[in-house]
């Protein structure tokens, strides 16, 4: 189990729950780093502080020894060849606040999986202390009051709300080390492994 923390030491700030799988660890790791980056700060016990990326690690436990750690960024989301711009196909998420304002404060992927993991993780994750505001249109919108999202919903790069695949179990659950995605990229243009 692990949780995202800004700082170290006594006055480290959490700013998640528990989370079993490294992976998504890491996504969430990612998650808020793309939000610093894009100058998201927080309020926490009446305090606005800025989300400082530089200061986002990982800590969990493991045999009583406690491990602080900062996983490698998405390539996807912030590599070379990340590829900017909106495109209508792509997924994010967005935030409905309190004066109706819609908010799009998530990175863009092309992957469905992804875009649902990105609101599993706003939904559920954010400790309950949390507030995140995030820049919109020369304001700061809170997307987050409290460790929950005020009205969050996935969207399409065009602005179109979507369907998306809420799981209760998302951060209590442990990932195989190869998962079906993975298995499903190796197979062959030909499909002639399907049968083995």
């Amino acid at each position: 189990m692990g949780k995202i923390m800004m700082g170290q030491g006594k006055d480290a700030i959490t700013l998640t729950n528990e989370i079993a799988d490294e992976k998504r660890q890491a996504f969430g790791y990612n998650m808020l780093y793309y939000m610093a980056d894009n100058g998201a700060t927080i309020t926490v016990d009446g305090k606005d502080l800025p989300l400082d990326k530089d200061e986002l690690y990982v800590i969990s436990q493991d045999g009583g020894v406690m491990n602080l750690t900062k996983p490698d960024l998405d390539p996807e989301w912030f590599g070379p060849d990340k590829e900017g711009g909106h495109k209508p196909e792509n997924f994010t998420i967005s935030n409905m606040c309190r004066d109706y304002s819609v908010v799009n404060f998530g990175p863009e992927t092309s992957s469905y999986e992804k875009g649902c993991d990105m609101f599993n993780f706003m939904i559920q994750g954010i400790d309950k202390s949390v507030t995140i505001n995030y820049p919109q249109d020369d304001d700061m919108k809170q997307i987050v009051i409290n460790g929950r999202p005020v009205h969050l919903g996935m969207t399409k790069g065009d602005g179109e709300f979507c369907t998306e695949r809420f799981n209760r179990d998302w951060f209590k659950e442990t990932l195989p080390e190869d998962d079906f995605s993975a298995a499903v990229a190796s197979i062959p243009e030909t499909g002639s492994e399907l049968g083995r």
